[in-house]
């Protein structure tokens, strides 16, 4: 018997013997009613006795699987499945009637049918939650299948997203406004205080330079700055105690220290041959770069004086350098304090007096003792030394002295240092303040060993004849190098 259920059912099949046709003219089979116009019953127009969109079709769908045996003849046979349960036909009817009986009943029963039967494969995790959606039905109408509710949801999700994305949006542009307020912040005090110690400086015009005839060194990539260190007392001016050429390299992020041996024996712009340190003596700073420019070929626009006053309080500011030294210097560094040092700071002759050798932190007048020995060594090449020691051992105490070394700096040492710089370039340099103390620093000798030899016969005295040429391309291979 064929089994409405199943998939292959078709309803022209052949019905088996037992089960009796239902009667065409009486009681028309709902699948059998053909789709025909009649006329109508007064006006004679041919047209559907009900409107097309009340009329019932059956749609034709898809039949489950015939079994194989029927275990039991008394089955209900479906005819509609779309409104299944309005009519049933039973085997056991007299003449094979169909008779009309509780739909839902017929229903429950079908479904039930439909779920033990249903394969496993058909009861997908989807349409258990659609199933588990449909019984919450409260808050959804009637009419709305259950494959909308997802839609509508998905539909609501991308409303939130950009909501999230403008609050990451906007907490990331307050976080950078925040930082970039705090920079500004702290460029601004920078610049302050830059400008302040900058004021403090004895600012003086450069003088009458003198026009060389020979080619100078020069890069745009590298800076020179000539630091003397001179002796004057009482506003006078003597010879040049140090020379130090100051040399930034932005291409190979090196500051180089030149020191200019005080001794060498140089021809002088408008003077006689004498030694270099006598140029300065002669015509102050002016003369003493034009020296360096006609014998060593280097540009130099650029100077900072400082006096042995002004030295031993930028030292003390910064709370002191750290200085190994022997017995010998130990002795010489209290031989010139109480000869001259102490007497020209107002100090006792036997004041800050060291016991021995050894390492120390050494004050102001203490790190200017030692910058000046001559005699313990090897004369001023050792003496030169010294100096580019301190200097390293002051920019490293610089950058630990903090705000409260930069404040006794300013009060203390910065109105007795004097130079030719503008504000203006002295503030671009104070902006590569904290890179620059980053770079490596390397200590040069001019002359270097093995160009020079030693001239007691001068007219200046003992001097130093220096090979000029060798030690100008020393100078253009290190500190003005590219790479």
């Amino acid at each position: 018997m064929a089994d409405p259920r199943d998939r292959n059912y078709n309803s022209d099949m052949p019905r088996p013997k037992h089960i009796p046709q239902a009667p065409k003219a009486d009681t028309p089979h709902p699948q059998a009613v053909p789709r025909q116009q009649t006329a109508h019953p007064v006006s004679g127009d041919h047209r559907s006795p009900t409107p097309a969109h009340q009329q019932q079709t059956t749609p034709r769908r898809e039949q489950p699987h015939i079994p194989k045996k029927i275990s039991d003849a008394d089955k209900t046979i479906v005819l509609n499945r779309q409104d299944y349960g309005a009519y049933d036909l039973r085997t056991d009817s007299p003449e094979g009637q169909y008779h009309p009986h509780a739909g839902q009943q017929s229903r429950t029963a079908y479904e039930e049918t439909e779920r033990r039967q249903a394969p496993p494969q058909r009861r997908t995790q989807q349409g258990s939650n659609t199933h588990h959606r449909a019984s919450q039905g409260s808050s959804r109408s009637a009419n709305e299948t259950p494959h909308q509710n997802p839609e509508a949801r998905q539909s609501r999700k991308p409303k939130a997203t950009p909501k999230k994305r403008r609050r990451r949006a906007g907490c990331l542009t307050r976080i950078l406004l925040s930082a970039l307020s705090f920079a500004v912040l702290v460029f601004a005090l920078y610049s302050f205080l830059a400008l302040k110690c900058i004021n403090k400086l004895d600012f003086v015009d450069s003088g009458t330079r003198i026009a060389t005839s020979k080619t100078l060194l020069s890069e745009p990539y590298v800076t020179n700055v000539l630091l003397i260190g001179s002796d004057s007392r009482d506003d006078t001016r003597g010879r040049s105690d140090s020379m130090i050429l100051l040399s930034i390299n932005k291409k190979t992020d090196k500051i180089f220290l030149t020191s200019l041996m005080r001794d060498m024996y140089v021809d002088i712009p408008g003077r006689d041959k004498n030694k270099i340190n006598a140029a300065y003596s002669f015509g102050g700073p002016e003369l003493l770069m034009d020296t360096i420019q006609e014998n060593l070929g280097v540009k130099i626009d650029d100077y900072i004086e400082i006096s042995f006053v002004s030295f031993a309080s930028i030292v003390d500011a910064v709370g002191g350098v750290e200085i190994t030294v022997s017995d010998a210097e130990a002795q010489a560094i209290n031989q010139i304090l109480q000869d001259e040092v102490n007497g020209i700071l107002g100090d006792a002759r036997n004041a800050d007096l060291l016991s021995q050798g050894g390492k120390y932190i050494l004050n102001g007048k203490q790190a200017l003792c030692y910058s000046r020995i001559r005699h313990v060594g090897n004369a001023d090449f050792q003496r030169t030394e010294r100096q580019r020691e301190v200097l390293t051992q002051l920019v490293t105490s610089l950058k630990n002295s903090g705000a409260a070394g930069m404040k006794r700096l300013m009060s203390s040492a910065l109105p007795q240092i004097r130079t030719n710089m503008t504000k203006g370039e002295l503030y671009q340099l104070s902006l590569r303040m904290p890179f620059l103390l980053n770079y490596e620093m390397t200590q040069i000798q001019i002359p270097a060993d093995g160009t020079y030899t030693d001239d007691r016969n001068t007219n200046a005295g003992w001097a130093l004849v220096v090979d000029l040429d060798a030690n100008r391309e020393l100078l253009k291979e290190q500190v003005f190098a590219a790479e």
